[in-house]
């Protein structure tokens, strides 16, 4: 039988169901048929009699692999490869009838082993016709989390780290896909330059970081810019699809410790914004949804721009009430409680106080608020709100306010008349019981 094919190996698609696979090429024998079942990427030689059968054609050119069990094989890729027996059993006795299909049969051998080592070789890697002969190709002893490089005489392969390469410059390299893990780079490693692209239909993601180091819990990225211009640059050139976002951090831990984003200006001397959204369209140049809100700090970091809304706070002022000449008049403590929201600088108080008792009392009556009101130009820092009593004792021709003026934490509730004539309200008018509502708007200092 003559052997007028060069192929040596079929691949087959595993689908769990089907067990039975025909191939073309020659075989002597059918031990000398291997199979390799390539699952999820990874490659499993199967056993002949455990894994798989095989049947030869009764002329040696093809057969058919049968699985024992496709199921437990799995779904994926089937490798069916011939490796002849690499022996010579014939035995040539002289002045015999010349043994025409055994002689055949030994030649054929020969050459399904010669084309075997043929394909072999095809897949190794191998020096150029140019290379000096004395350029070794043995590969150093294994060694962990080592690559392989020339040495500095460029003829023999040696060990070496990612530190032992220097600076490295990938301008010309182009990632399409992938995942680069597990490299630990020296203290002397530079990359100059890199270029990462995924082609059109790839579908894969651009850079994937993954930091598992939760005992030193080291930075996943690190930048450090020391030039003039950008040190992280996003440029979204594509339409977004629904849901998704130019920049997205998300988070499925329960952050109890400190905020998913977090920007600082530490240099005290620097008079430019933290954080700056220019929107050139016609949405929102920021939106809140969700749990959502801004959270100013506890204290105040005042700023000078009139157009910088730097607080923002709630909360309630326990009210006193001070007589300007002499003696008291005092709050009852279960009815002391003003309600206020601040907004930059301005305040808005309101709520009703109960008075407890009086010794005394002579001058104006002075009821505290949270804050010192600003003094502002002219009569700007005349802050007047509404007033409304109960028992307290005041002519009914009047109408009384409050007033209150620049640079105090108080205000007076103030009697005006039809006249122009006004006059702050004598501490000597209020006794126990009376009650005091008040609302007012002003600006602080």
């Amino acid at each position: 039988m003559s052997v007028d094919t060069t192929a040596r190996k079929q691949s087959f698609t595993l689908d769990g169901v089907t067990d039975t696979f025909d191939f073309t090429f020659r075989a002597l024998a059918a031990t000398d048929i291997l199979a390799i079942a390539t699952t999820g990427g990874t490659d499993t030689n199967l056993t002949y009699t455990t894994d798989y059968t095989v049947a030869l054609e009764s002329d040696g050119v093809g057969g058919t692999l049968t699985l024992v069990s496709a199921a437990s094989t799995g779904t994926g890729t089937l490798t069916v490869y011939r490796t002849t027996t690499n022996k010579q059993e014939s035995d040539y006795e002289d002045y015999n009838q010349f043994p025409a299909d055994t002689l055949e049969e030994d030649l054929d051998r020969r050459t399904l082993v010669s084309q075997e080592l043929s394909e072999t070789n095809n897949r190794t890697v191998t020096l150029a016709i140019t290379a000096s002969s004395g350029t070794s190709t043995t590969l150093p002893t294994p060694s962990t989390d080592k690559i392989v490089g020339w040495n500095t005489a460029a003829d023999a392969l040696e060990n070496k780290t990612i530190s032992d390469l220097g600076a490295v410059d990938p301008s010309n390299v182009a990632f399409t896909g992938g995942t680069i893990d597990g490299v630990t780079l020296g203290a002397t490693t530079a990359i100059s330059e890199a270029t990462i692209t995924v082609a059109d239909g790839d579908d894969k993601t651009g850079l994937t970081l993954t930091q598992n180091d939760t005992t030193n819990n080291p930075d996943a990225v690190s930048i450090t810019n020391a030039g003039t211009s950008h040190a992280l640059s996003v440029s979204q050139t594509g339409v977004l699809a629904s849901g998704k976002y130019g920049l997205y951090l998300a988070s499925n831990a329960v952050q109890v410790n400190a905020p998913l984003a977090y920007i600082t200006q530490i240099n005290a001397s620097s008079d430019q914004s933290a954080l700056k959204v220019n929107n050139t369209g016609t949405g929102a140049a920021i939106e809140l949804t969700g749990n959502a809100g801004i959270k100013f700090p506890a204290t105040q970091g005042a700023s000078a721009d009139a157009n910088t809304l730097d607080d923002y706070e709630e909360g309630y002022h326990t009210a006193t009430i001070t007589c300007a000449t002499s003696g008291t008049v005092t709050v009852d403590t279960s009815y002391d409680q003003l309600a206020y929201t601040k907004i930059g600088r301005q305040v808005t108080v309101t709520g009703v106080i109960i008075v407890d008792s009086v010794s005394s009392p002579v001058g104006d009556a002075r009821i505290s608020l949270p804050f010192t009101a600003a003094s502002l130009n002219e009569t700007a820092d005349v802050y007047l709100g509404s007033i409304i009593t109960y028992n307290v004792d005041w002519t009914a021709s009047r109408i009384p306010v409050a007033l209150m003026g620049g640079g105090n934490s108080y205000f007076t509730i103030t009697m005006m008349q039809d006249d122009g004539t006004y006059a702050p309200l004598d501490a000597s008018n209020i006794s126990a019981t009376d009650r005091i509502g008040v609302n007012i708007t002003y600006f602080t200092a």
